[in-house]
């Protein structure tokens, strides 16, 4: 009941440091130079991989559920491991669920969002940028509370569909109403980055629907899946920019267009959430 939980607190860290990086990042390499910069973070990650070294265990405790094989594996178990989840059609419908809500983030706010709101609600580049910073603010409590949500609910396909529209609907809104205050602006934002939070979820799904010693390998699966939408999704919002604007300046019809696939992605996220299983039940059998 645990492990959603765990996942959520672990990605709300890394979305903190994200989001501390694009509000302080560059202000920082100005005042220190990126020489030394590089040297601390070069430090930081030789202390972070010593420390996973002496404190994450690698040893089997013994319980049932345990990520641990009792062998060391091959790279011909792995590899039959994966090929048994290309067999999995609910592996696919969890990975690209996954894959589909995190593109909010890497697709919307990784790329685009921030030349939208220049565009569309005449923000500045210093103002749009955090503004966009706001759906990681979301995201960071989204996260934690969707795997303790997890951990509670009986069944968990309910909250992904719920969030898939609800992340879809809070998109449009942001897309389509281009006069509304700029704190409501705010609010929508920090609507988009929470609903995102969901996405979590999957991960504890992928950890169900396999026995001990395959989990890491289905874990690696969805992951693939939902971090293979930002080269895919990303470039495509640009060719259909690119196409619908003819060669001329992008307006904001444009962008409304072109990025209105993203509500559509998630549409189709909420209709794959109908066919997975519970995150807090191991559906092995």
């Amino acid at each position: 009941s645990m492990f959603s939980l765990m996942i959520g607190v672990a990605e709300t860290l890394a979305i903190l440091g994200t989001l501390i990086s694009e509000l302080y990042l560059s202000s920082y390499i100005d005042i220190i130079g990126w020489r030394i910069f590089i040297n601390l973070a070069a430090v930081v990650s030789l202390v972070l991989g010593v420390l996973c070294l002496f404190l994450i265990p690698s040893k089997n405790d013994g319980s049932e559920d345990n990520d641990v094989a009792k062998d060391v594996l091959s790279f011909k178990d792995v590899f039959e491991q994966f090929i048994d989840l290309l067999k999995k059609p609910v592996a696919w419908a969890n990975g690209l669920y996954a894959g589909f809500m995190f593109a909010v983030l890497t697709t919307f706010h990784g790329l685009w969002a921030q030349p939208f709101l220049i565009e569309a609600y005449g923000l500045s580049v210093y103002d749009s940028g955090h503004f966009c910073s706001l759906m990681l603010v979301g995201a960071s409590i989204g996260f934690p509370l969707a795997g303790w949500l997890g951990g509670k609910l009986r069944e968990t396909k309910y909250l992904l569909v719920f969030a898939a529209i609800a992340e879809a609907i809070t998109l449009l809104a942001i897309l389509s109403f281009t006069s509304i205050p700029h704190y409501v602006l705010a609010i929508l934002l920090i609507l988009a980055g929470f609903f995102t939070g969901a996405y979590i979820l999957c991960y504890s799904i992928s950890h169900n629907i396999v026995g001990a010693g395959s989990k890491s390998t289905s874990i690696g699966f969805t992951n693939t899946l939902a971090v293979v939408t930002a080269p895919l999704m990303q470039p495509f919002v640009g060719y259909l920019l690119d196409h619908i604007a003819g060669g001329s300046k992008y307006t904001i019809i444009d962008f409304q267009l072109a990025l209105g696939i993203m509500p559509l992605c998630l549409i189709v996220a909420a209709i794959l959430a109908c066919f997975l299983p519970t995150a807090n039940k191991n559906i092995q059998n």
